[in-house]
């Protein structure tokens, strides 16, 4: 069986509020999603409050679909240290069901150019037969921890990819 909660950190080359407005900003998260699977944000407005709403094309080759879209609902916001979001979809009736997803995101300083993120991604509140499409596992945590950050927006060393990363470590 799959682990229910899998983390991984990493240290960034930017100031923690550069990281969390990127985090913050559902445009870019294509652009630093490890797993491959978000293809684009539905909605572009900025996360600003606990209980904002915002929708994510996705694709994942065990989905039964392939391409499918996310509902994700802010669950914790504290700039420039925490931010994270339930992850659903919208039924067929039109309801919003959050099925027991939270990415979450942990901030903490290095210093004025560098920070360390914590991303842990809990589903143990998902039920099994939707696990079988996803197939997350602790092996791959790698993939869920914020790899694409070697060409983080704003970073200023995007030059230099990899320079000021550590390899993620999985909890």
């Amino acid at each position: 069986m799959a682990e229910d909660n899998v983390s991984a950190t990493l240290t960034v080359a930017a100031p923690a509020e550069r990281v969390f407005a990127v985090l913050a900003d559902p445009t870019a998260h294509a652009a630093i999603d490890g797993t491959g699977w978000v293809r684009r944000s539905v909605d572009r407005a900025p996360l600003t409050e606990v209980g904002q709403i915002f929708r994510m094309d996705m694709y994942h080759p065990n989905h039964p679909d392939g391409g499918y879209q996310t509902v994700n609902k802010v669950q914790v916001l504290g700039p420039p240290r925490t931010i994270g979001w339930l992850t659903g979809y919208r039924k067929d009736d039109g309801e919003l069901d959050f099925g027991g997803w939270i990415w979450r995101y942990d901030l903490a300083p290095l210093g004025p150019s560098e920070t360390e993120v914590t991303l842990t991604y809990d589903w143990s509140a998902v039920p099994q037969h939707i696990r079988e499409y996803i197939q997350c596992s602790r092996r791959s945590a790698r993939s869920i921890s914020p790899t694409r950050c070697t060409t983080w927006p704003g970073s200023s060393r995007n030059e230099d990819a990899g320079r000021g990363l550590r390899r993620p470590s999985v909890h």
